[in-house]
């Protein structure tokens, strides 16, 4: 059985906020599924309050998919064979990046190939911080793992000093 996905994830796929998502799931929304969500809206909401959703996929975003899944798994083979990723790292960023963002979970992202992308923002973390053992919510580890995303396409890129910028 499959997890169901997180409210944010529904949410980035119907193109609506956080703060729009909790709002509905407090005036009964189901959060169960998108097609859930899209249902409660349609007999709930009124036309003229919908925020129309984002446009679906298109074979260039389904390519753009592909093209980012088939870097990340030749980063890791580069790593398995001990070679850096130097060279290919930017080829890799730029395919990360031009997934949309509503189907970047899809990826499948290694987690060497992560934490030679992170490194930078992975040494800024002490290591009394890196395990304190309390547990994220659904909400905050999804924004995390969108940060950490961002920074590993180059999205955000982080100066020397440690600063963002």
């Amino acid at each position: 059985m499959t997890k169901p996905p997180s409210q944010n994830a529904i949410g980035r796929a119907l193109g609506l906020s956080s703060p729009a998502m909790t709002k509905m799931k407090k005036q009964g929304c189901p959060m169960t599924s998108i097609e859930a969500v899209r249902a409660w809206r349609e007999k709930h909401l009124n036309i003229a309050m919908r925020k129309p959703e984002p446009r679906r996929t298109t074979a260039a975003t389904r390519d753009h998919l592909a093209h980012a899944q088939a870097c990340m798994r030749g980063a890791a083979a580069l790593l398995v064979a001990g070679l850096p990723l130097d060279v290919f790292a930017p080829t890799l960023r730029a395919a990360l990046r031009n997934v949309p963002p509503e189907l970047r979970d899809a990826v499948g992202l290694d987690l060497e190939v992560m934490k030679t992308l992170l490194a930078p923002v992975l040494a800024l973390i002490p290591e009394e911080g890196k395990d304190t053992g309390e547990k994220m919510t659904d909400d905050d580890a999804q924004d995390a793992g969108q940060f950490l995303y961002s920074v590993a396409c180059g999205e955000i890129i982080f100066v020397p000093d440690g600063g963002p910028s």
